[in-house]
């Protein structure tokens, strides 16, 4: 796809680069130049930073100190469990784990002064109803469709028609057709009806169907682990989490709608919120930097709110922007976690949230994720984001937690990465032997002589459910030929020592962090020849030997007990430098290659599970802004046997594209081009030389360019309002489509496009305007050549010998790649794609 070649790919080459280079990549890759606001006190092990520069004055304030007074409580950090749905397309080996509190900070392009709320990334449950909630592992779900509704004398909001979503429905009713559980599909189908026909959210008859859809639902797990065929299991998994994640939404609105709750405007005291500003502003004058965090909460212009007319709407708006900042702020560390958890930041963030309360029409919530459901609607995704920012910061225990269902279900992890232990240590790299002179001083004597130093290296995994727990291990030997001169004696020794060093490595919440290195070893010396001074004159000689020997003898196991102490600080010296020198340059490269694209877009990733099982390590991510969606699909699984499984779910990808800028963009092809590369940090990308130049196009003011994965096919659509060549009339209000599959061929994935480009508009196209239009983006999507996604990554590189895909699909919003040992070479891949060769 010429024109967006380069953009489009290399926002999978960004996710995917992520999902590698993270779990050598310390929390802030920003450095710390460019970290969080903070108030003092850093982490008591290591973190590896790169420094990225200086912040800009609309970024974030530096790190301030904090009064003495403020390092006491630190307020307890609870765990929270993972909703991570999954669906099983091939066996593999069970795995467990939990939600891991952890965060990446925020950057000086996402928490500038805008007029717009902040990009931020919440830790996942840490204050919410959902760290309350214990939830399995759920599967693939289907889409549904907007239906139409009717009012009753409900509150206003409140009063709808259940939903009645037909693609689920169309799932249930081909199972129903089918043997694999059709009582089933019919009890949910009838169940459903039911409930469609209650004219009330808070009809008590609707509660009872939601109960009988919930018991249903958990019957459905049972059926699919008693099924043989991973495909029907696939199926029906698909349509159980299809019906889950939704109750989890219905439930909550109906419990809301039955209580009479729903979110309100609170009464302005202007008077209460300026006490408010004065009191907060007084403690930060206190601190470092007060200036900068003033500008950093926005206290002027909350204070020019307040002494101001404002409307509700543009109060909450700030109320919501300075809420995300202030949570943010009190997660940089236990001393400015228990700074912003006293008095009279509480108090604040109770102001804040009583601004940020707005009504919140509960049916158009539900038609909204209907339309989100069905086909992906931009439009409708954003108010499903704008309606859970007003929820989560409701006063009001049970509206937040309708926000945590929408959060969890809606907004999920949408990057996945399991690396395995046995890749790691393939790709670890085998040092060289090290050959040294030895000058040291043992027992009061000065050794001289050289010694060989050979090694080999390992990474060990540490079973943790909340972070990434692993040791760099080094073991190997010291082999020396050494001299020692004491009086009037020298003696000769062959050494020998072993050795084995563990250096701890965590990644959790405040990032990869080291721990010294800690060692052992054992050492021996055998005595090879003594000469004296006296070598040359008879009887003398053999007497001043023995008394040498002897006094060695006395003193060998001191030396032997010195010796060993001497190698253990030096592989201990050499593997704490050598690690973190390597973690370093991992750390810039990581940044170069990820963190600078994703900084400049305002996204950082966030870690929604991260743990360690025996065999690999585990890391779950959502990468959006807050206005945004994430993972609300199964990701698919990997073959049980992989040694890299990584899963990016289509949202990450749009939402990546949402931050280029592209809506209501209008430009020429080529100045479009060049400032998508320059955001995605590839100022050297090429373009093509058959892209018109004089072509100018103007794209739709949302969903501009929009990704989908389904079919294991790679669907691309551009939203034109205008395009122009200079010699035809504009073509006005149309799309452009192009599909794209993959071909595997053992370690090589190509990718192609899959037939023509299709155009789709209100108005018929003439054949004379198709022509036109498919000649421009016959060349804005490319199908010539094929391209390479993972180039010669496992053909350049001898470690990686053996190693093929041997899974690639792209079904449900998913692209799932697995790379493992070719252990049958006549295998199938798991895809549905083309397979060359």
């Amino acid at each position: 796809m010429r024109i967006l070649r380069v953009p489009v790919w290399s926002l999978l080459g960004i996710a995917g680069s992520l999902c590698v280079f993270v779990f050598f990549a310390p929390r802030d890759w920003r450095g710390a130049a460019n970290a969080e606001p903070g108030i003092g006190g850093d982490v008591a092990a290591r973190t590896v930073t790169s420094a990225r520069g200086e912040v800009s004055s609309q970024g974030l304030p530096p790190r301030a100190v904090a009064p003495a007074s403020v390092a006491a409580s630190v307020a307890e950090n609870r765990p929270t469990p993972r909703v991570e749905p999954a669906l099983g397309q091939v066996d593999r080996r069970p795995s467990d784990g939990a939600h891991v509190e952890s965060l990446l900070l925020p950057t000086a392009a996402s928490l500038g002064e805008q007029d717009s709320p902040v990009t931020v990334w919440r830790l996942p449950g840490d204050s919410s109803t959902a760290a309350r909630l214990n939830r399995r592992e759920p599967v693939l779900d289907e889409p549904a469709v907007t239906r139409g509704r009717t009012s009753t004398d409900c509150l206003v909001g409140l009063a709808a028609v259940w939903p009645m979503p037909a693609e689920l429905v169309g799932a249930l009713r081909e199972l129903a057709r089918s043997s694999i559980a059709s009582d089933w599909a019919d009890h949910v189908l009838s169940s459903l009806r039911r409930l469609h026909a209650v004219d009330s959210l808070a009809d008590e008859q609707a509660g009872q169907e939601l109960e009988r859809l919930g018991m249903l639902a958990g019957e459905c797990r049972a059926l699919a682990d008693n099924l043989q065929s991973p495909h029907e299991r696939t199926r029906l998994t698909r349509t159980g989490y299809g019906l889950e994640r939704r109750l989890a939404v219905w439930r909550s609105v109906h419990q809301l709608a039955s209580c009479e709750q729903s979110p309100t405007l609170c009464a302005y005291r202007p008077a209460e919120l300026l006490a408010s500003l004065r009191a907060v502003s007084e403690q930060l004058d206190r601190c470092e930097s007060p200036e900068a965090w003033q500008r950093y909460l926005l206290l002027d212009r909350l204070q020019q709110t307040a002494t101001q007319p404002a409307n509700a709407e543009q109060r909450g708006r700030l109320a919501r922007e300075v809420l995300v900042r202030l949570e943010y702020a009190s997660l940089g560390g236990e001393e400015q976690n228990a700074f912003f958890g006293q008095e009279p930041w509480t108090g604040f963030a109770r102001q804040m949230r009583q601004w940020a309360s707005e009504p919140v029409d509960f049916a158009a919530l539900l038609d909204d994720i209907d339309r989100f459901e069905h086909g992906g609607s931009g439009q409708a995704a954003r108010q499903i984001a704008s309606r859970y920012q007003i929820l989560r910061w409701s006063p009001d225990p049970q509206v937040t937690q309708l926000a945590d269902q929408l959060n969890a279900h809606y907004r999920n992890a949408n990057v996945r990465i399991a690396i395995s232990g046995e890749l790691i240590n393939r790709i670890l790299p085998v040092p060289e032997a090290i050959d040294e002179d030895v000058d040291q001083m043992l027992l009061g004597g000065r050794v001289l002589g050289r010694s060989r130093t050979s090694s080999r290296l390992r990474v060990e995994l540490f079973p943790d459910r909340s972070r990434w727990n692993m040791g760099f291990e080094a073991y190997g030997d010291v082999a020396s030929q050494t001299s020692t001169k004491r009086g009037p004696a020298k003696f000769h020794n062959a050494g020998h020592a072993r050795f084995f060093v563990q250096k701890p490595l965590l990644f959790d919440r405040n990032g990869l962090r080291t721990r010294n290195a800690e060692a052992d070893a054992t050492s021996r010396a055998d005595l090879t020849r003594v000469e004296t001074d006296f070598d040359d004159i008879p009887v003398l000689n053999f007497v001043v030997r023995s008394i040498a020997r002897q006094q060695y003898n006395s003193q060998s196991d001191k030396a032997v007990s010195q010796s060993k102490n001497l190698v253990v600080d030096q592989v201990q010296a050499r593997i704490d430098k050598e690690v973190e020198q390597e973690l370093h340059r991992l750390s810039e490269a990581f940044d170069k290659r990820v963190g600078q694209p994703l900084d400049n877009l305002g996204l950082v990733p966030e870690p929604i599970d991260l743990q360690t099982t025996e065999e690999r390590l585990i890391a779950r991510y959502r990468l959006a802004t807050f206005d945004q969606l994430a993972g609300h699909t199964a990701r698919p699984q990997a073959p049980g046997d992989s040694y890299l499984s990584v899963q990016i779910h289509e949202s990450a990808i749009n939402n990546l594209i949402a931050r280029l800028g592209l809506d209501g963009r209008r430009s020429d092809l080529h100045s479009l081009v060049r400032d998508i590369a320059q955001k995605l940090q590839k100022p050297d990308a090429q373009i093509p030389e058959d892209i018109p130049e004089r072509v100018t196009i103007q794209l739709a003011d949302h969903d501009a360019m929009v990704v989908r994965c389904d079919g294991d096919r790679i669907h691309v659509t551009l939203s034109v309002v205008e395009l122009s060549d200079g010699e035809h009339r504009p073509w006005r209000n149309f799309e452009a489509h192009a599909t794209y599959a993959v071909e595997v061929d053992g370690p090589r994935v190509r990718l192609f496009r899959d037939g023509y480009v299709g155009l789709k508009a209100k108005k018929k196209i003439t054949l004379g305007d198709q022509v036109a239009l498919r000649g421009v983006f016959s060349k804005v999507f490319s199908q010539h050549p094929k391209m390479e996604l993972l180039t010669d990554l496992l053909t350049s590189d001898k470690r990686l010998d053996g190693l093929v895909v041997t899974q690639f699909i792209m079904r449900d919003g998913w692209i799932g790649l697995a790379i493992g040992p070719d252990r049958n070479k006549t295998r199938r891949v798991a895809t549905g794609t083309k397979l060359s060769g």
